[in-house]
């Protein structure tokens, strides 16, 4: 059996990174961060894969 894949909400991933909520979108639309669409209903939401935020993570240049 596979283990669950933590999702984080857009604010939560937001505040991972320390960016806005309207941020994260910009850089989910720019295709920086990948993001995967949930759908209940007629209702959809995004949601970000903790291996999609630690892969933009570690795309970052290290300082120091």
């Amino acid at each position: 059996m596979n283990a669950p894949v933590r999702l984080y909400t857009i604010p939560d991933a937001g505040g991972v990174l320390g960016k806005s909520r309207d941020t994260v979108y910009r850089m989910i639309s720019a295709g920086e961060i990948k993001a995967v669409k949930i759908t209940r209903g007629s209702r959809s939401t995004m949601r970000i894969r903790a291996d999609a935020l630690q892969q933009y993570i570690d795309s970052l240049e290290a300082v120091g």
